[in-house]
């Protein structure tokens, strides 16, 4: 049986991030009745990417120490 190995609290924040960099793209939206809002909080992602990138980093990270330093080649990383 395999087990679920990954942290859904940090999945779901990522799923955050990720709503966010793509409504950031959506450019039409500067066009509607709500483009103030659009342009002063949602048009610059820089937040979310940064915030994307450090938790798929932790991610993989994590992910890599869980299996005890060894990468997928089989060579050990860490002594």
């Amino acid at each position: 049986m395999a087990t679920n190995r990954r942290i859904q609290s940090l999945e779901g924040l990522r799923g955050i991030m990720i709503f966010l960099i793509v409504l950031s793209h959506m450019e039409f939206l500067k066009y509607c009745n709500f483009s103030h809002a659009y342009e002063l909080y949602w048009h610059n992602p820089t937040i979310a990417v940064d915030y994307f990138f450090m938790l798929s980093g932790f991610g993989m990270m994590y992910s890599f120490l869980k299996h005890g330093g060894v990468s997928a080649a089989g060579g050990q990383m860490y002594a």
